[in-house]
């Protein structure tokens, strides 16, 4: 530890080096210069932040604004000589616009609406298709049920058959050699001495 410090102080400047005692660190002094350009900057930067938003919130605010206060705004000199004739009594009030925001949102509303009336639509042709399969299902069920049995095949000619196969067996067994007697076991053989 001490010889990391050591090395520091090498580095540093005579001034530095005379004032440390070993036990603690010099501090640098503040840089008020610094921390004045910081904050200006910061303020600064604060108030061109709030001068934008404020100018896109006028611009929002224009742009939705009606036809007419767009003109008053644009031309004041001449608003201010001409007054503004008074609208008549029984004129109904324009319609304000609507934002394209609100018309596309409006859009997709109808848009889920057609396609939720398709869908039940589509639900109840599912349905009739399944009541038509059931139906049909039944009637079908109901005719193979209606029709007669098939009679039953003749069974064959079974006596015939086995005779046969009795007169084969008895032929092949006049084929094969009578079993022959066991011949005798051999002597036993004495063993040697």
């Amino acid at each position: 530890m001490f010889i990391e410090k050591e090395d520091r102080l090498s580095q540093a400047t005579p001034a530095d080096r005379d004032e440390w005692d070993g036990a603690s660190r010099r501090r640098a002094p503040l840089n008020w210069q610094k921390i004045i350009r910081r904050t200006l900057y910061g303020v600064t930067g604060l108030l061109a932040s709030l001068a934008a938003l404020a100018a896109v919130a006028l611009l929002m605010d224009h742009a939705n604004a009606p036809p007419g206060e767009l003109a008053a705004l644009r031309a004041p000199s001449s608003a201010a000589k001409t007054p503004d004739p008074p609208p008549p009594a029984e004129a109904a009030p324009a319609p304000e616009p609507v934002p394209v925001e609100i018309q596309a949102v409006r859009a997709l509303q109808q848009q889920i609406r057609d396609a939720n009336s398709a869908l039940a639509g589509l639900r109840t042709e599912a349905e009739q298709l399944r009541a038509n399969l059931a139906e049909a299902a039944r009637q079908h069920a109901e005719a193979e049920a209606s029709k007669p049995a098939p009679a039953p095949a003749p069974a064959p000619d079974t006596t015939q058959e086995w005779a046969e196969t009795e007169r084969a067996i008895q032929a092949l067994a006049q084929r094969v050699p009578a079993p022959r007697a066991p011949a005798a076991p051999p002597a036993a053989v004495a063993p040697r001495p």
